[in-house]
């Protein structure tokens, strides 16, 4: 199995039976294909195993001689597939429902319209503050990269059913119905790891390419706020804080196809005490950052980030008019976290420097 990640280009086109249901390439097509049960290895099929159950019949009878005269040649009644969308971060696989697979349009630019006000002014004579209000719309929005190519899986308890009927008729009633469910189980257990097909578009017709590509949405719409406000207390003092806030982080079902992430909190929040003397020559600053947990779905890189706070120091001093050294120690208390879905946890980080000016 290959995952590849591909622009969307022109598009990509699925092809769908009679009743609507996506079609899958088989895995099974160069042995349906040497067994005449098809046209050509990568063929389309209908995403059942009733149009696998010749390959699946001539393995097993390979593995165990005995089941030929007890296996039918074909499934009496329709078993549809099971279909299940690679995860590649939890390397394993989701069930999805048929209808979820629809054609992928041509990738077009996103257009984003904004409008915004805000203020920006001196209060008092020492409160500095600033606020902004803007509200986003994107027209054709590009949402991430995701799998649009199912697997097409072995529904057990349909086939089971079907499977255990169809041996106790095809061996004449010589095996009762506990036997042959125990013998139709057994088949199950031996191939319920490996899909009977890949849900492939016809640009690439072929079972193995997992496809993961881009999708335009229709609109998406929302609204934020950023706060700023620092108060100078004299020459040397100051403190300051920032507040931003956006209305959606996460749009659900979007288009009926997917759940979109902004990638970004709905709430974070950020403070500062500073001393700064010249005639001294230093400069410290304590900074707090505050962002809440959201969602994330970028790429392979899906899940939540946890909400988390840190506090950083920086430091600086001048030793001589041309010599200063600054010491920045990032996460002070070392509150281990990570800041992106897939990114390693971050601890304290220190970093120290000398700057000589000639």
């Amino acid at each position: 199995m290959n995952v590849r990640g591909m622009g969307a280009g022109d598009g990509f086109t699925f092809s769908y039976s009679e009743d609507g249901r996506p079609e899958m390439v088989s895995l099974y097509g160069d042995m349906l294909a040497q067994m005449g049960s098809v046209s050509a290895p990568e063929a389309y099929l209908p995403a059942d195993v009733n149009s696998v159950w010749p390959a699946i019949r001539q393995l097993a009878v390979a593995g165990d001689p005995a089941l030929e005269n007890i296996l039918p040649a074909a499934l009496s009644e329709q078993v549809p597939g099971q279909f299940a969308v690679l995860d590649p971060v939890a390397g394993m696989h989701r069930p999805v429902d048929p209808s979820s697979v629809t054609d992928v349009g041509r990738l077009t630019e996103r257009r984003t319209t904004n409008l915004e006000v805000g203020y920006k002014g001196l209060l008092f004579g020492r409160l500095a503050a600033g606020i902004d209000v803007y509200y986003t719309r994107m027209h054709n929005f590009i949402g991430p990269l995701m799998v649009e190519t199912p697997h097409v899986f072995i529904d057990s308890a349909a086939f089971v059913d079907v499977l255990t009927d169809d041996i106790v008729a095809t061996s004449g009633g010589a095996l009762d119905s506990a036997t042959a469910e125990a013998v139709a189980g057994s088949i199950y257990d031996e191939f319920r790891e490996l899909p009977i097909g890949l849900v492939s578009p016809e640009e690439l017709q072929n079972p193995t390419d997992v496809v993961m590509t881009y999708r335009n949405f229709g609109e998406v719409d929302l609204f934020g706020v950023d706060l700023s406000l620092t108060y100078h207390f004299n020459e040397h003092w100051n403190i300051s804080g920032n507040y931003s806030y956006i209305s959606k982080n996460m749009f659900r079902d979007l288009d009926g196809v997917t759940d979109l992430a902004v990638n970004a909190p709905r709430h974070k929040f950020g403070g500062c005490v500073q001393y700064l003397s010249s005639r001294l020559g230093l400069d410290t600053r304590l900074n707090f950052r505050w962002v809440d947990g959201f969602p994330m779905n970028s790429g392979v890189y899906i899940g939540e980030v946890k909400r988390y706070a840190v506090f950083d120091l920086n430091i600086a001093y001048d030793l001589t008019s041309s010599t200063r050294v600054a010491l920045t120690v990032q996460n002070l208390f070392d509150n281990r976290h990570a800041e992106f879905v897939g990114a390693p946890e971050m601890g304290r980080l220190a970093i120290l420097r000398v700057t000589q000016s000639f």
